[in-house]
């Protein structure tokens, strides 16, 4: 019985929004939906780049400080000190360099959970910008017919759809974007 409530007060709520509506306002409508979310992606692509830099910067801040204890070792075996000395100072110069990773492999994780997000919220402006196009194409051919009944019945249909499609999240197919998908950090 709730079921049917729902959707009968969907269906009410479509048609008086359908009724409320003309279809050149539906149209302005999409196409400003589109232009929108066409603006808000380009700002994320440029945002995802940004923050692609920022990762590389980190793993290469990060192999850079995990080579100071070879830097080392090789320098004091040109010094002259034994290979079994520099062998026995070699924890001591790991666990010198910890307070120096620790923060470069926040600042990589950091930046690669970003980027994760980053790459969700193109793919969620992207699918809402060619819904939006989608529909702004459909109703000018809508338009078109000549059967004015016809018409009206699919301006309905069409708008109930977009509006059932468009309220779902595509990004529910990405899962785990939390998780790092790179290989350096799920090694870590």
């Amino acid at each position: 019985m709730s079921e049917n409530l729902n959707r009968y007060c969907n269906y009410s709520l479509l048609e008086l929004n359908f009724n409320g509506i003309s279809p050149a306002r539906q149209l302005s409508l999409t196409a400003g939906l589109s232009s929108a979310f066409s603006s808000k992606k380009e700002e994320e692509v440029a945002s995802s780049e940004k923050l692609q830099k920022r990762f590389n910067q980190g793993i290469n801040l990060m192999i850079g400080v995990s080579l100071i204890p070879v830097a080392v070792s090789v320098f004091f075996l040109f010094k002259g000190i034994s290979f079994e000395e520099v062998i026995l100072r070699l924890p001591r110069i790991v666990l010198a360099i910890i307070p120096m990773y620790i923060p470069v492999l926040w600042f990589t994780y950091s930046a690669n959970k970003k980027l994760n997000l980053s790459k969700r919220l193109i793919e969620e402006y992207a699918h809402k910008e060619v819904l939006s196009r989608t529909y702004e194409g459909l109703s000018t051919q809508i338009d078109s017919l000549k059967n004015p009944e016809q018409s009206k019945d699919l301006r309905f249909r069409l708008l109930s759809n977009f509006l059932q499609v468009s309220s779902e999240n595509p990004g529910k197919l990405i899962s785990n974007y939390e998780t790092s998908d790179h290989p350096v950090m799920e090694a870590l």
